[in-house]
């Protein structure tokens, strides 16, 4: 089960944070894994027009979601939480970092995300996904040195290189070699994907198919092939091994904290004796 949360601390009007956070359930809980994704875009709608009830935005065929935002970016943010058996995870959606604005008066916003970033990311128990777009220029990538900062051990920062089929001529190279530990390092590796593209999402391509499409990309590219081909790095292409060693990195932090929570539950248990 999931549920799409829109926790509010800040005024985006008076561009101040607000004296009490706030916490709304958007729409009722989700049990369709396919639903999961419209619901966080019609939130994060939400999110950039304050002007209006954030409840017009949960119903799918409101006429609102086709009007321009209000924001281009706000301090509040979309949680989405997923509930199991054995999970208890929420998943934050962060903005990229920006260096310029087009309006003068928007230049808070540079120093306002890289604010947000810092704050969600300097959590122990937050794990990094470091994700790089492959048209970017890393050397140039802010979010890099802040995931340093934050993880100086890097124990819980994992890269992903997003749309690698979009990779200009020539610059795989550099690519492969972040991929192999050559260049910008991290301790859990880089993975990388490629996206689904416009014409995918409009014929509403089905998550297996865009999987074995993914799959037989990577193992065809004059370039990339090179890394299908390795027993080591082809556990790091596409989305289902991004998807397990996440998996992996979720589990291995839990059970990391469960001393630390046992020992709490411990001590609440004799406080209340």
């Amino acid at each position: 089960m999931s549920t799409c949360i829109h926790r509010r601390e800040w005024d985006d009007d008076k561009r101040k944070t607000l004296d009490k956070i706030s916490w709304e359930d958007f729409g009722a809980p989700l049990l369709d894994k396919e639903a999961v994704g419209p619901a966080v875009s019609r939130a994060q709608k939400a999110v950039l027009n304050p002007g209006k009830s954030y409840a017009s935005f949960v119903d799918p065929t409101s006429p609102l979601l086709a009007d321009a935002d209000e924001l281009g970016f706000s301090r509040n943010v979309v949680v989405l939480e997923i509930q199991g058996a054995d999970i208890s995870l929420s998943l934050i959606d962060l903005p990229g970092i920006i260096n310029s604005t087009e309006k003068k008066e928007d230049q808070y916003l540079i120093n306002m995300i890289k604010g947000m970033v810092k704050h969600y990311i300097k959590a122990s128990q937050t794990i990094i996904v470091l994700a790089v777009h492959a048209l970017s220029d890393i050397q140039n990538q802010v979010v890099y040195q802040m995931a340093r900062e934050a993880d100086p051990q890097q124990q819980r920062t994992l890269g992903v290189i997003t749309k690698a089929d979009v990779i200009p001529p020539g610059s795989h190279s550099m690519w492969i070699r972040m991929m192999r530990g050559d260049l910008f390092p991290l301790n859990l590796g880089y993975y990388m994907v490629v996206n689904p593209n416009q014409v995918d999402l409009d014929q509403g391509t089905s998550h297996e198919d865009a999987v074995d499409k993914e799959r037989r990309f990577f193992e065809t590219d004059a370039s990339l092939s090179v890394l299908a081909q390795s027993v080591l790095w082809s556990s790091h292409l596409g989305l289902s091994n991004l998807t397990a060693a996440l998996s992996k990195q979720l589990v291995d932090r839990t059970m990391a904290e469960l001393p630390h929570m046992r020992a709490k539950a411990s001590s609440d248990t004799v406080l209340r004796a």
